[in-house]
């Protein structure tokens, strides 16, 4: 599973397998790592804020989705 710059789920797709593989064409592994943390680190302080419990959740989906990225 792989998000698209809009948000949208890519699944069943070879992009994020290929895109881990060759990111090092286009980046240091750490800079890659470093945005992957402060994504994860951004929609933990969103999800402090929200007020309702969909944003919450959605806050929550989209961290699991970065840390499954990561993994």
């Amino acid at each position: 599973m792989f998000l698209e710059s809009d948000g949208t789920v890519i699944d069943d797709s070879e992009y994020p397998k290929v895109f881990f593989l060759m990111h090092k064409w286009i980046m240091e592994s750490e800079y890659l790592s470093n945005m992957l943390y402060d994504l994860f680190k951004h929609y933990g302080d969103d999800y402090k804020k929200a007020i309702n419990e969909n944003e919450k959740h959605q806050y929550k989906e989209s961290q699991l989705r970065v840390c499954q990225a990561y993994r």
